[in-house]
C-alpha cells in the first residue's frame, strides 16, 4: 500500500485495497506467498491462492466495470509462471498485476504476448 500512497493515491483497505487518486479509483486484490506446511510445496499454495485472488479480482471487475482493477501478487516465479498462463485474459478484461519485489518496489506486470 506505500506504493500507492508515494504514487499519489488515497488508501483505504477494505476486503480489498480501494486507491483513489484525481477522480479514478482502483480496487487491488493482494495475495500474499504461502508459507504452510513443509508436506506441500509453496508452488501448490500459490496455485490456490493465485485463483483465490483472480476470481476475486474477476469479482471486483464485475462489480466496479469503469474503475481500475489489479491483482498483488509477491514477485515469485511460480505466480510469473501461473500469469504467462493467462496474460491474454488479464489483458482482455482490463485486469493490472501488480508484483511487489522482496526489498518492496512494485512493478507493474506488462503483457508479453499477443497471441489469439
Amino acid at each position: 500500500m506505500r506504493w500507492l500512497v508515494i504514487s499519489g493515491w488515497s488508501v483505504q483497505r477494505n476486503t480489498h485495497v480501494e486507491a483513489h487518486r484525481r477522480g479514478e479509483w482502483l480496487h487491488v486484490e493482494v495475495q500474499g506467498y504461502p508459507a504452510g506446511p513443509a508436506a506441500v510445496p509453496p508452488s501448490l499454495h500459490a496455485r490456490t491462492w493465485f485463483a483465490g485472488g483472480l476470481l476475486k479480482a474477476l469479482q471486483l471487475r464485475q462489480r466496479f466495470p469503469d474503475d481500475g482493477v489489479a491483482i498483488g501478487l509477491p514477485d515469485f516465479p511460480c505466480y510469473r509462471s501461473l500469469l504467462e498462463g493467462v496474460e491474454d485474459t488479464f489483458w482482455a478484461m482490463r485486469l493490472q498485476v501488480l508484483l511487489v519485489c522482496r526489498q518492496g518496489e512494485i512493478e507493474q506486470w506488462r503483457r508479453r504476448s499477443l497471441s489469439g
